[in-house]
């Protein structure tokens, strides 16, 4: 039977296991859940083990899910780089001539110009 130890730890590699699946899936809003749940755990006078397997396994399941939401972050910026690029729209407008030429447009047209499609 395994003991309240093994137990905890386990359940702490379930929520990693399914960190893992949220993060991959993009739900990042079910990562406060998550969090909490972890928090929990980690904050349970359940967590002495001595088995070095099971320390090394959740060790390495909790640095995979770092490095995974460190990519969503960084993502999450890029578009909201581009997202705010978009908004605020081009600082100069370009119109070319016949012969390919850039020719600038007089103006502030900034954030004056739509899209359609």
């Amino acid at each position: 039977m395994p003991s309240d130890q093994t137990r905890t730890f386990e359940k702490l590699e379930a929520l990693l296991d399914k960190e893992k699946a949220i993060l991959l899936d993009g739900r990042l809003d079910d990562l406060g859940y998550i969090a909490r749940k972890k928090d929990v755990l980690l904050n349970s006078r359940k967590l002495e083990i001595s088995n070095s397997n099971i320390l090394n396994r959740v060790r390495q399941k909790a640095d995979r899910n770092q490095l995974l939401l460190n990519a969503a972050l960084s993502g999450l910026r890029e578009v909201t780089t581009k997202l705010e690029a978009l908004r605020i729209g081009p600082e100069k407008l370009n119109t070319y001539d016949q012969t390919g030429q850039r020719n600038p447009l007089a103006g502030d047209h900034k954030g004056a110009l739509q899209r359609r499609a």
